[in-house]
């Protein structure tokens, strides 16, 4: 686990990286993802094979059901009602709380239903009729997925005479000719405003993501949305940062920026029950499952007063509940197995401080390959020496979910 976290998670956590798992569909959104690009989940898998020796032989990754019988069982014998903090401090000889609880929506604790898992798809007619017809196409190509790992539709990438781009597979995109000239990381843009812009309002262009995904057969009521404006001036500033910090060379200075330049960023994430759904590809993998919320939407968008510059959403799934319902630990329960785990590790002098708590739906594929899920608290700690570790633990057991 050490040298995991050392080797790769440092890495990570650091703002000038951008290893291509974390930062792939953020890129995909803002730069096009021309030639190559072509489906970057089945990117990020491989990438994650690769970093662990991973191959098709090896067995999934234990769900925390599976591994129960390894670990000391928790009472769900709790109040009859409670609710989950915003945040929570807590001091500690080896291990500290001083971190945000994040829950993406409205939970009901006590009867919180498992479901049933099925991927979902665009329509893809729809897609190509809205996207592709009637269009000059000067370049295609196609990519077919059907391995153990992905067993999605195949896609199809086209370009066209005017600069720009589309994706039509298990995931969707669209790229403007111009969406390359924002292409930064979006957790630092994040940092920007929720200004209006003269050309629209946030919301107008909440509404303007919900209708297009409608229309290449996604129901919008299943996500959350949330958008950012970002200014010329912002990017320009953002710009000349990463020039300071060597982070860009001279002949990539874009400039010019101007009010032509605002935008507004539309990203959304599909939720559960109100808990935000983990992809199966970001929940056995440490380096994966490391959170950046918007890189890691499952919608983006981004407007400006040309219109829509860019659309990139991944495949859903089809969430249908099950007869079972579950209760909920309340997080003092969680907080107590996360002491537990690092107590009973010899640590030396080493502390550990618990920065940021989720709570989602995590997918994993079970016995055949079939999907799950589980309700899980995500926990990012960093020691002392600034390395960041990700753990989860189940919302209903309080059993760890062991990453890879």
């Amino acid at each position: 686990m050490k040298d995991i976290k050392k080797a790769k998670i440092r890495r990570m956590v650091k703002r000038i990286a951008a290893p291509a798992i974390c930062f792939s569909l953020a890129v995909c959104l803002l730069s096009g993802c021309h030639a190559g690009k072509t489906d970057e989940k089945a990117e990020t898998e491989e990438q994650i094979q690769i970093l662990h020796g991973e191959t098709s032989d090896e067995a999934a990754p234990m769900s925390s059901h599976e591994a129960a019988a390894e670990t000391e069982p928790v009472s769900a014998n709790e109040p009859a009602a409670y609710t989950f903090p915003e945040s929570w401090k807590q001091d500690g000889e080896t291990v500290s709380f001083d971190c945000t609880v994040t829950v993406y929506g409205d939970v009901d604790v006590q009867n919180f239903h498992l479901p049933e898992v099925r991927e979902k798809y665009i329509d893809k007619d729809a897609a190509y009729a809205l996207y592709v017809e009637g269009k000059t196409v000067t370049d295609t190509s196609h990519s077919d997925h059907a391995t153990w790992l992905d067993t999605s539709p195949s896609s199809d990438v086209y370009d066209f005479e005017d600069g720009s781009q589309v994706s039509i597979g298990s995931d969707f995109g669209y790229y403007s000719a111009v969406s390359s000239r924002y292409q930064y990381d979006l957790d630092d843009l994040k940092d920007g405003s929720q200004d209006t812009f003269g050309f629209a309002t946030g919301e107008e262009c909440v509404e303007k993501t919900k209708d297009a995904l409608k229309q290449i057969g996604l129901s919008a009521d299943e996500y959350l949305f949330t958008w950012i404006s970002v200014s010329g001036s912002q990017y320009s500033q953002y710009e000349q940062e990463q020039l300071a910090e060597e982070l860009i060379e001279a002949d990539d200075v874009k400039g010019d920026w101007s009010e032509q330049d605002d935008t507004y960023l539309v990203y959304g994430y599909q939720v559960y029950e109100g808990l935000r759904v983990l992809p199966w590809y970001r929940s056995n993998n440490m380096m994966a499952a490391y959170d950046r919320e918007s890189s890691f939407a499952d919608v983006f968008a981004l407007y400006s007063a040309d219109g829509m510059l860019s659309l990139y959403t991944q495949n859903a799934y089809d969430l249908s509940p099950g007869s079972e319902s579950e209760t909920l630990l309340p997080f003092d329960r969680i907080a107590e197995r996360v002491v537990s785990k690092y107590d009973q590790l010899l640590t030396g002098d080493s502390h550990y401080t618990v920065r940021r708590a989720k709570l989602f739906l995590r997918t994993y594929r079970g016995e055949n390959q079939t999907y799950l899920a589980e309700p899980v608290w995500y926990i990012e700690e960093t020691d002392d020496e600034g390395t960041t570790e990700i753990l989860m633990f189940n919302a209903v057991t309080g059993d760890e979910v062991f990453l890879l």
